[in-house]
């Protein structure tokens, strides 16, 4: 007995604003696989679209029908609509939306006119078609999963599990698109979710055969906010005191989105050793999150003269000196 050659592979889709990914490749989830008559099909993607084509057009009619001869294909596809529309009119004729097979059979088009589309919830025949196109309509892009992935979620806003696992499909050799098997065997973001850190979910595809295959995601919980700082007053002293510079932390009052005990330190300065000379100088303040938020305010101090003058002079006394002779 010959043993099935398991190739369940794992795809993830990269139109997302919320979630970022990384790596990004590539790939074309479409297959077109003939189950009677001579393999004359192929697909053309376009940027929106994936055409089933025939000698190198993607335009049909009865003359292409006529030279393909009598066929039955099989169908499948991560993209979940498929398309019959009129070429001239651009109206559509035939819709699915769907991730079970689609079966396109041709052979009595020749002889009846019909092409028949046979999908798991219903059959539909098609007549009197003169030109038209077949097409998945590209509703989103996918790309083969590499080793690491690893999705970004807000520690604000953070995406249910379930939407995450909605980026993936899963594709088999043999059955197609079976991405409503997927499954999660381990989340360890969803109890972390509001929790900024890096956490794995690994899930599960099964094809009909029960045949498995698993893949292990990073979900990374990103605060992205830097702290919130009040803004500070100048500070005026005289050039005859001086402040001491690490005291300055004491009085900024900052808030966080997230971190309750937030680091205050000195970035930098130029107050120190000029304390005692009139001038504007600088203490800039950094608050940072511990979440790789960071802002930086500016103290300003102005060093300024309000020591009153001093006059000073010589002093001369005469005394005289009255002799009174007798």
């Amino acid at each position: 007995m010959k043993q099935k050659l398991l190739m369940i592979v794992i795809w993830i889709s990269i139109l997302c604003l919320t979630v970022s990914l990384i790596p990004n490749v590539h790939a074309l989830p479409v297959s077109l696989k003939p189950l009677e008559g001579l393999d004359e099909m192929e697909l053309i993607e376009t940027h929106d679209r994936v055409y089933i084509a025939a000698f190198d057009d993607i335009l049909f009619n009865d003359d292409v029908m006529s030279r393909m001869g009598p066929n039955i294909y099989k169908i499948d596809s991560l993209y979940e609509t498929f398309v019959v529309s009129d070429a001239d009119t651009g109206n559509i004729i035939y819709s699915y939306v769907g991730r079970t097979s689609i079966l396109l059979d041709s052979t009595h088009y020749n002889k009846d006119g019909i092409l028949k589309l046979s999908s798991q919830e219903d059959t539909t025949l098609l007549e009197d078609l003169g030109n038209f196109h077949m097409y998945f309509v590209k509703g989103r892009e996918f790309s083969r999963v590499q080793s690491t992935i690893t999705l970004k979620v807000d520690v604000e806003y953070p995406l249910d599990i379930l939407e995450l696992n909605e980026l993936f499909g899963a594709w088999d050799n043999q059955n197609g698109n079976i991405t409503d098997s997927i499954v999660i065997i381990n989340d360890n973001y969803t109890p972390n979710k509001h929790k900024p850190g890096l956490y794995k979910v690994t899930i599960e595809a099964t094809d009909l055969s029960n045949n498995k295959t698993t893949y292990t995601y990073n979900v990374w919980v990103q605060d992205t906010k830097p702290p919130v700082v009040q803004p500070l007053e100048d500070i005026r002293i005289s050039y005859a005191g001086k402040i001491d510079v690490g005291t300055l932390i004491d009085i900024v009052e900052a808030t966080d989105n997230y971190t309750e005990n937030l680091e205050i330190s000195i970035d930098d300065e130029n107050y120190t050793g000029n304390e005692h000379i009139v001038g504007q100088y600088y203490v800039d303040i950094m608050v940072d999150d511990y979440n790789g938020n960071a802002v930086t305010v500016r103290q300003h101090i102005y060093v300024i003269d309000d020591v009153a003058p001093i006059i000073t002079g010589e002093v001369h006394i005469s005394l005289i000196l009255k002799i009174n002779l007798i």
